[in-house]
């Protein structure tokens, strides 16, 4: 098989936020929101988010 690459891996997103969502972590700019660092990252956002919330 030939070799191949991806190009354009990352995405785009309009809003990081709306009613009901919010985009946390690489969830909000990176295709692959489970990718390296990403759910740790998320999982601290949304801790930060709920406590912003939740005041």
């Amino acid at each position: 098989m030939p070799v191949r690459h991806i190009g354009g891996y990352s995405a785009n997103v309009e809003r990081l936020h709306g009613p009901g969502y919010a985009l946390l972590g690489n969830a909000g700019v990176f295709l692959d929101p489970v990718f390296s660092s990403g759910v740790t990252i998320a999982l601290r956002s949304a801790h930060l988010a709920v406590q912003t919330l939740e005041r």
